[in-house]
């Protein structure tokens, strides 16, 4: 592996200053043990447990940082360094665990969300909703959705309850975590005012069991790194970016109302040998309340045919219009692509309909039959394809379409008419039609190879399905084809 000398450098100082910025941990193979485990993701984790040596690690470590740092041409991580400021004041505010702060259930939502906008203490008060607890009760409240959190309420209180040893750990009492608790309800076990004013108005002042769980659930997840460093992507684009060649096609799911899209992005020719970190957005409507976002582990890379690197990522999306937002993070270049688009998902029928028709630079069969699928990223269904996702074809390659075929009836026949675009703009067939009679598989592909010797121009391929029933369904789908930059042999 090549180490650019940035990373070399950064690699030396992390080595030599190992205690100071990594806190206390023994070993660096117990780093992903400490404070670190509230925020690395799945994949992560997995990847550091593979690694075998120091060096690795470290270098692994920097750059879990880098991803993370929302203003890479500063000197300074703000991101690493308010984590590692919130670790120190959990260790400082959390004296009354026999642990380090840091390790309760009050240091992890403080490391996540930071100081709460304030906090009531109940030091005698006993909820009979926690059968194991001794008497304590603890309440924290942020205001103003914490971490800019846009699935969480404008003021989320957080209740943490005394156990028989003395521990306090987060509690999913409803009544302790709702905006209108009222501690005399609790001591007496009368039902809250609220609650009877609500009942008599209809509807409850307390959020179901259920419901507080999911909050809390939530309050305890990461939040999503991959969404802030997006809008500060956004924020701060400048002349520093560059645009994305990027292709989304969809397919339907069997037995679904959600589309299948794939999002597959040509990623730019890397510096070192480590590919850009890839994310993605998606918001309905402009909704960022519902966003949906795509992180590095949501993303596969793939060689194409000419030695270039593609990433592709699938997911499934209900019907309506979807704004996508798609960065390409380079830290050895300090350099970010962006790809803005808006995505429309129509709402799966019944009635014979094509499916976006994929047209690839790569194309084979799925080796096992185990393999089939249509969640996996570059597998649709039994065949595996390379979308060119804004790549231009030249004279000898291949050109591939990968497709899905929805209520026909079988068996169909399928035609593929290529055609050349003139120079007034008018479309000539090229040759006779590619016919295939076939017996109904749902997912089709064609490959072409072109002429070594084919002109540089504009090219589309008109596809006609004819099923049983005498309906046709048609697509159309056009490509480039680009000059070699030398000239093949004769």
């Amino acid at each position: 592996m090549t180490i650019s000398r940035t990373a070399a450098v950064v690699l030396l100082a992390a080595s030599v200053l190992l205690p100071a910025v990594y806190g206390n941990e023994k070993e660096l193979d117990d780093w992903i043990l400490g404070p670190i485990r509230y925020i690395v993701q799945p994949a992560e984790r997995k990847a550091f447990r593979k690694l075998t040596g120091d060096g690795e690690r470290v270098l692994f470590i920097e750059r879990f940082w880098i991803r993370r740092d929302p203003t890479p041409d500063t000197m300074v991580n703000e991101y690493r360094q308010l984590f590692w400021e919130r670790v120190r004041e959990a260790n400082e505010i959390i004296q009354d665990s026999p642990k380090p702060g840091w390790i309760t259930d009050r240091g992890k939502i403080y490391i996540l969300y930071g100081a709460p906008t304030e906090i009531k203490d109940y030091v005698d008060l006993a909820p009979e909703s926690s059968p194991t607890s001794g008497r304590g009760v603890i309440r924290w409240i942020y205001e103003g959705s914490p971490a800019n959190r846009k699935d969480l309420d404008p003021i989320v209180v957080v209740p943490f309850v005394r156990d028989y040893s003395g521990e306090y750990h987060l509690s999913y009492d409803p009544k302790l975590s709702s905006v209108y608790f009222n501690e005399y309800s609790i001591r007496t076990g009368e039902r809250q005012r609220w609650d009877r004013y609500f009942e008599r108005i209809g509807g409850s002042s307390v959020d179901s069991t259920l419901s507080v769980m999911l909050d809390l659930g939530r309050m305890q997840d990461v939040p999503q790194q991959e969404q802030i460093l997006i809008s500060r992507v956004l924020d701060r684009e400048s002349f520093e970016s560059h645009p994305l060649e990027v292709q989304v096609n969809r397919m339907r799911r069997p037995e679904s109302q959600t589309v299948l899209t794939s999002i597959t992005v040509r990623l730019p020719e890397a510096v070192t040998d480590q590919p850009p970190a890839l994310m993605a957005r998606l918001a309905p409507d402009g909704d960022t309340a519902r966003v949906l976002i795509l992180g590095e582990d949501s993303f596969r890379i793939r060689e194409d045919s000419d030695g270039g690197l593609v990433a592709q990522a699938r997911i499934g999306l209900e019907p309506g219009r979807w704004d996508l937002v798609l960065v390409a993070a380079d830290p050895s270049t300090l350099s970010t692509g962006i790809h803005k688009d808006t995505v429309v998902i129509r709402k799966p029928e019944t009635r014979p309909a094509l499916s976006d028709v994929v047209i690839a630079s790569r194309l084979e069969p799925v080796e096992v039959p185990a393999l089939v699928s249509h969640e996996e990223p570059f597998v649709y269904g039994p065949f595996r394809a390379v979308p060119l996702a804004g790549r231009s074809l030249y004279p000898g390659d291949s050109l591939n379409l990968v497709y899905e075929i929805y209520h026909a009836e079988p068996p169909y026949t399928i035609t593929y008419q290529l055609q050349g675009e003139e120079e007034d703009g008018r479309w000539t067939n090229l040759g006779r039609p590619a016919t295939k009679n076939d017996a109904g598989q749902p997912v089709q592909a064609w490959e072409l190879l072109l002429g070594a010797h084919w002109p540089a121009g504009t090219y589309r391929v008109v596809l006609n399905v004819r099923d049983a029933s005498g309906q046709d369904l048609s697509e159309t789908v056009g490509f480039t084809l680009e000059a070699p930059a030398v000239e093949p042999e004769p």
